[in-house]
């Protein structure tokens, strides 16, 4: 049940990245974010919670700063944490 209930906060990480693209950035933004973050240090362990402190922190900046995040780097923490989200769902 908290595989998840995490995975369901890392799908809403990468849907809320996608829509950071389109403008959207506000509350909801920055507390998944620091939910994220939080879980990344929970369970850090090797490169997989390294990779999601910085997505959890890119997350937190583009609420806080209102900062116009660049495709690239959206595309790839998007995708890490829907992969992510989705796996937790399979396993």
């Amino acid at each position: 049940m908290l595989v998840q209930l995490l995975g369901v906060m890392d799908l809403l990480a990468g849907v809320l990245l996608i829509l950071s693209r389109f403008g959207f950035e506000g509350q909801v933004m920055f507390y998944v974010g620091i939910i994220v973050l939080i879980k990344s240090l929970v369970f850090f362990g090797d490169i997989v919670g390294l990779l999601d402190i910085a997505g959890a922190i890119f997350l937190i900046a583009i609420a806080v700063y209102s900062i116009e995040p660049y495709g690239f780097i959206v595309g790839i923490f998007s995708l890490w944490f829907l992969q992510k989200g989705f796996f937790s769902f399979v396993t």
